[in-house]
């Protein structure tokens, strides 16, 4: 695996960019190195993300804490990004993309695994995509709150099995925002069998978070390409919403927008296969 090094720089409030403070010239993102920038404190890194998390760099999804895909660079993301993370690894080229990783390190109590974790693909030096988890101590984006900021998304998917292993099977609910280049994937955080017959997932956690550049719309079998999701490269079982549980989207925008209401969802356990 190849590692670059950057320099740093700070979000450009506001516009979706970020701003370099050092100007590198990589020739090929893969095997181009430059002068290490000293990195912060952890102390530093975990308040600057706490301020990034709040405000996100000044603008909206799909744009990540400034990082705007289909417009930030390779050099600007990653000056930026060096400061918070001091290794970037890159993944390689795929197709005609490059994959970059970052692991912003931060207390478990923001992450189980002690990092967020950010994934940036590349095109011709711009950021084309990105995709974020890892960050479910932040509330900013559970579910009742992603819906109110983005309002009625245009499909939600449903995907869980009929039994798993020796626990109540998991759920994943997806909410495709397809002109806004938005897909949120929301892992059950709670599983159970109600009378063998009913298969109920509740969530209250945040996404894993897929972006790419609004009015660039995409189908949720081309997000799900895009990025790799496992549903149809393993065949794992996923359904549209009103099929799974015969709510429609917009009823499932107006009851889970609101906090009040519990955000669990209830399956019939024999539309699922088991693993």
């Amino acid at each position: 695996m190849v590692v670059l090094l950057g320099t740093g720089c700070r979000p450009k409030p506001g516009d979706g960019t970020v701003e370099p403070t050092k100007t590198v010239t990589p020739v090929n993102p893969s095997i181009n190195a430059v002068t290490p920038h000293p990195r912060l404190t952890d102390e530093e890194i975990e308040a600057a993300v706490l301020e990034l998390m709040s405000n996100n760099g000044g603008c909206s999804l799909p744009c990540w804490w400034g990082i705007a895909p289909g417009k930030s660079t390779w050099e600007s993301v990653n000056s930026f990004l060096f400061e918070l993370d001091h290794t970037i690894y890159l993944g390689g080229y795929f197709n005609d993309y490059l994959i970059a990783y970052y692991g912003i390190p931060v207390s478990e109590q923001y992450s189980a695994l002690g990092v967020i974790e950010i994934r940036i693909h590349y095109q011709n030096d711009i950021a084309t995509a990105i995709n974020i988890g890892s960050f479910e101590g932040f509330s900013i984006y559970h579910m009742s709150r992603l819906l109110e900021m983005y309002g009625q998304p245009d499909e939600v998917w449903l995907h869980t099995y009929r039994s798993f292993l020796d626990i109540d099977p998991p759920m994943d609910v997806v909410l495709l925002y397809k002109d806004q280049g938005i897909l949120a994937l929301y892992p059950s955080s709670e599983e159970d069998i109600i009378d063998d017959t009913i298969i109920r997932g509740c969530f209250s956690t945040s996404p894993i978070l897929y972006l790419w550049a609004s009015g660039n719309p995409k189908t949720f079998r081309e997000a799900a390409d895009t990025f790799g999701l496992d549903y149809y490269k393993w065949d794992k079982p996923i359904m549209p919403l009103k099929e799974a549980t015969g709510m429609t989207v917009e009823t499932f925008y107006e009851t889970y927008r609101d906090p009040a209401n519990d955000p669990c969802i209830e399956t019939p356990r024999d539309l699922w296969p088991d693993p």
